[in-house]
């Protein structure tokens, strides 16, 4: 009797209902961890962190993974960090360096984990690398924050590296940033890369740039609009800006400055118009 009921389609349109209102926290029976560009990545990760401890075991790597990222084994404990260091350590605001320093691993990770949702992937990342392909051909890219850089590495991982003729990039002095150095090398992508302080507006490196890409980056700064300005002053003509200046709530644990929609603004006052949105990046043409 409970199998027929589970099977019973009043059961499941619940479930149906979710997935059609939260696609990225329900993803489709397609958008697993056992997609490609999970299992392309994962064996990235493992490779990357077999050159820094030699001893370690593939078997263990993954099931270890594994067990921390499905969704239907993972508890989730992960999400309480941050609310730990508010309780006990309330100061850490003050300087987030070592923050993020400690918990490098556990962040490194989880960019992984978003690896799991190929669609996600798709829409807030892939997509506007393939607009701007499509449109300039070849890259010269800057990549501002944001972990690691899921757009490059899938376009990678769907046609090569010949569309990136080179890369700079910005991010703090953790893991997944030697993570893209040792990648970059092993794509024989030229790499420019820059380590910034935890919290603070980095400038952006001199250069032309004709694609930029800067997601779930600006509310982590103490001064967002001097981001953005870097950003308008260094992109070449005809060159795109793909931005995530959606509001992103309350100011809570890491997220200092949330009240971005008005970076918009100052966007279309320097000559700028939206060109596509997908998800939450928005690509900007001048």
């Amino acid at each position: 009797m409970l199998k027929r009921l589970a099977k019973a389609r009043w059961a499941k349109a619940p479930l149906r209902l979710a997935r059609k209102l939260l696609p990225n926290r329900f993803p489709a029976p397609s958008d697993t961890i056992d997609n490609p560009y999970y299992l392309y990545l994962r064996a990235q990760y493992f490779e990357f962190m077999k050159s820094r401890y030699p001893a370690l075991d593939q078997a263990a790597f993954f099931a270890t993974v594994h067990r921390n990222i499905d969704p239907k084994i993972s508890g989730g404990a992960n999400k309480y960090v941050a609310d730990l260091w508010d309780l006990f350590e309330p100061d850490y605001k003050a300087d987030f360096g070592p923050f993020y320093k400690w918990h490098e691993k556990l962040l490194f990770f989880r960019f992984l984990s978003y690896a799991g949702n190929e669609r996600r992937i798709q829409d807030s990342y892939a997509a506007a690398y393939q607009l701007a392909i499509e449109r300039l051909g070849k890259l010269t890219v800057l990549e501002v924050g944001g972990g690691v850089p899921h757009g490059l590495i899938y376009s990678i991982h769907k046609r090569n590296s010949a569309f990136c003729t080179r890369l700079t990039y910005v991010d703090l002095d953790v893991l997944h940033a030697d993570f893209v150095a040792w990648y970059c090398a092993r794509q024989a992508i030229p790499l420019h890369q820059v380590r910034a302080i935890a919290a603070r507006a980095p400038e952006v490196p001199d250069g032309s740039y004709n694609f930029m890409f800067a997601k779930d980056v600006f509310e982590h700064l103490d001064k967002p609009e001097l981001l953005l300005d870097g950003l308008m002053s260094h992109l070449a003509p005809g060159g795109l800006l793909a931005v995530d200046l959606e509001d992103k709530g309350l100011v809570v644990h890491q997220h200092i400055s949330p009240n971005l929609p008005p970076l918009k603004d100052k966007l279309r006052a320097n000559g700028f118009t939206q060109l596509a949105a997908f998800g939450v990046v928005t690509i900007w043409s001048r």
